[in-house]
């Protein structure tokens, strides 16, 4: 959890984002999701691999509101598709604030 939502975990004790981090930290996760292989019959190999995994509803359940799920993925290195960011832009807010 701290390498997907490490602004959580570096937050300011007390905030918001500190108490979702408190929530998570040591949880143990099960997500539902799916791997499509698409094999070529010519070259014998797989040429493409697809994953879908649904974090939206994992994380809903463990902090039981839309809000604190947001918080959450605001500024993630993770999706709620579960695809780890290449692009790690701007956060829109400071989770030392919230």
């Amino acid at each position: 959890m701290q390498g997907a939502f490490p602004h959580l975990f570096k937050a300011r004790e007390g905030s918001r984002c500190a108490q979702i981090a408190a929530r998570l930290r040591d949880q143990h996760v099960v997500l539902q999701g799916s791997v499509r292989f698409d094999w070529d019959e010519k070259s014998k190999h797989v040429i493409r691999l697809q994953h879908q995994a649904d974090m939206m509803s994992m994380l809903l359940g463990m902090l039981g509101n839309l809000e604190d799920v947001a918080l959450a993925f605001n500024g993630a290195h993770i999706t709620p598709e579960c695809v780890v960011r290449d692009d790690l832009g701007s956060v829109v807010f400071s989770c030392s604030t919230v």
